[in-house]
């Protein structure tokens, strides 16, 4: 999860051994909750909507957000 100036970046590079993550982030006093999943396919959904590549930009986020995303 790599801040960026009009979005972040997600690029996951978790241990093998995880197949799960939650992680909670502050981002432009934008609540997001990640959720990764290890998939072997990259996928990146924002709020039931999916985000084509790997940049969510800043203007798509609301007060409250869920990111799902698998890898």
């Amino acid at each position: 999860i790599k801040p960026d100036y009009d979005g972040i970046i997600i690029d996951p590079c978790l241990p093998s051994c995880w197949n799960k993550l939650k992680a909670e982030k502050l981002f432009r006093n934008k609540k997001i909750v990640f959720n990764f999943t290890r998939t072997g396919k990259f996928s990146v959904v924002l709020n039931n909507r999916k985000i084509e590549g790997n940049k969510i930009l800043t203007s798509l986020l609301k007060d409250e957000n869920v990111v799902e995303i698998t890898y």
